[in-house]
């Protein structure tokens, strides 16, 4: 691989400025993390855990939850297919996210030609971790169809004016997709009738458009 770029302080050599700085591999690697986070939360929602403690304010549904919230709740389902060594590489993960949008990401296309050596050494580290956070993840695909279903009725409900599902309050227990594409949502009785009103004031095609499910049933449970 050699540097295409003019004027280079190294002629013909790829330098760690023309790697860690490139376009396509930050954003390649944005994409790659973003996969990791709502696979993360496709988890929690796949063993029926709807809603996430938030500091200081209710339970938030677990498509919304800080990232670092939803991984501690993760850390409860430690098995086979998730080390416990996995959750501390999630962290690393999560901080490293943080510091490729807001340190990297603003230099790319800025002229930078030499980086100071912390930022050499954090993404070095940072990208081994990806690489690595990836292959624990294989065997683990948790379905996304609930993680999906879920963000889309929320977002659906509050563009209608409606309470959305977005904090615990709103008495959802369980949701479920059935095999042909039926979401099948349990809320407590107390929230229950209000829910269903407000799902039976909206189409069955904006239904079937946000939730990405041919069908929305609502379930009243003790």
């Amino acid at each position: 691989m050699f540097s295409e770029k003019s004027g280079d302080k190294w002629p013909g050599i790829l330098t760690p400025e023309d790697v860690f700085l490139n376009e396509h591999l930050i954003m390649d690697i944005i994409v790659k993390m973003s996969s990791i986070e709502k696979k993360c939360r496709a988890y929690l929602i796949q063993k029926n855990e709807l809603y996430v403690p938030f500091p200081q304010r209710e339970d938030m549904l677990t498509v919304f939850a800080n990232w670092k919230d939803v991984i501690n709740m993760m850390r409860k389902y430690k098995s086979k297919d998730i080390k416990k060594k996995v959750f501390d590489k999630l962290d690393e993960l999560r901080h490293f996210r943080n510091k490729v949008i807001h340190e990297f990401l603003a230099l790319v296309n800025s002229g930078e030609t030499e980086l100071p050596r912390w930022m050499n050494l954090l993404f070095t580290e940072g990208y081994d971790n990806l690489k690595s956070v990836e292959t624990s993840f294989q065997n683990t695909m948790p379905d996304e169809d609930a993680y999906h279903a879920l963000k889309g009725l929320d977002e659906l409900l509050t563009s209608r004016g409606k309470k959305g599902i977005k904090f615990i309050k709103s008495g959802l227990k369980e949701v479920e997709i059935t095999s042909n594409k039926s979401l099948i949502l349990k809320f407590q009785s107390n929230t229950y009738e209000k829910y269903k009103q407000a799902i039976a004031e909206i189409s069955k095609e904006d239904l079937q458009g946000w939730t990405k499910c041919d069908d929305v049933s609502l379930v009243s449970t003790s």
